[in-house]
């Protein structure tokens, strides 16, 4: 009787939750996504605890932990016991290797201190040569070129402050957009100015999309003190919206549904990966 009390209590709760916005269902810690905001500046007026330079900071602590096998790999500052691979990105990653030679040239845009490169770099070393450019924000490229890059284990791993200063660097392959676009304040417009680049593939992983509704939805995404406590605007994008950005110059060889789980205040939400190949690089 008692369980079956606090199974209904649960319920509840859970009930409460979602009607207040979305709800993580997904992992360990409980990451929420309220409203449906009609611009970037309301939803930024609702959100504080953003700090990238302490963000940066627990990144970096996480980072040595996976180098020095304290941890297994890192995301979102979030260190990890065992081993984990996503294994859609990583068969695109080398697919791409494949039809070069072996060699694989990433333009990682919001990539951390290399937290996707570390996490599957056990692949890499197998490859004829790997150039891994990763573009973020000053914090992280400070503590990337003066801690990370130096390290064995992060051969061909470099930081850039931003795509151009990337690609004078030497030309990718492919651009890796993992968790970043729902984080722009335009997300849609900065893609297509990526796309402008004209990368001969293009990797989107944990992307936020919504279904059945054909516009975007702008929420505030709550993090739990047990990642670092804030809150900021993140968008669901239009699925629709999304891929007629990629139509005219790339076409999809694959789409994946990721492991992240959230409800969401309208239409369907949720977290996809997808390769695109540029079009006028023919069949692979």
């Amino acid at each position: 009787m008692a369980f079956n009390k606090l199974k209904r209590v649960k319920r509840r709760l859970f009930n409460l939750l979602n009607r207040q916005g979305a709800v993580r269902t997904a992992g360990s810690a409980e990451i929420r996504f309220t409203g449906d905001y009609a611009s970037w500046d309301d939803a930024r007026r609702e959100c504080c605890g953003y700090d990238a330079v302490h963000i940066a900071d627990r990144v970096l602590q996480t980072t040595l932990g996976v180098l020095e096998g304290r941890f297994a790999w890192e995301r979102d500052s979030v260190g990890f016991a065992n081993p984990e691979y996503n294994w859609p990105l990583l068969s695109c990653l080398l697919h791409i290797a494949a039809s070069n030679g072996g060699r694989l040239r990433v333009v990682d845009f919001g990539g951390a201190l290399g937290s996707t490169f570390l996490q599957h770099r056990v692949f890499f070393k197998g490859l004829t040569a790997v150039d891994w450019q990763v573009v973020e924000q000053d914090s992280f490229v400070a503590r990337g070129r003066s801690v990370v890059a130096g390290h064995p284990d992060m051969a061909g791993l470099s930081f850039y402050g931003s795509v151009d200063d990337a690609l004078q660097a030497g030309e990718p392959d492919v651009l890796l957009l993992g968790s970043v676009l729902q984080y722009l304040e335009n997300p849609l417009v900065e893609l297509q100015r990526l796309l402008s680049s004209n990368f001969r593939f293009v990797l989107l992983d944990r992307t936020a999309i919504l279904r059945g509704d054909a516009r975007c939805l702008l929420t505030v995404q709550h993090v739990p003190a047990t990642i670092y406590e804030a809150r900021y605007p993140a968008w669901f994008l239009g699925c629709d919206l999304l891929m007629q950005v990629f139509s005219k110059e790339y076409m999809c060889m694959v789409e994946w549904c990721c492991s992240d789980s959230y409800d969401a205040t309208r239409g369907r939400a949720a977290f996809i990966g997808c390769c695109f190949r540029r079009i006028a690089e023919g069949a692979l």
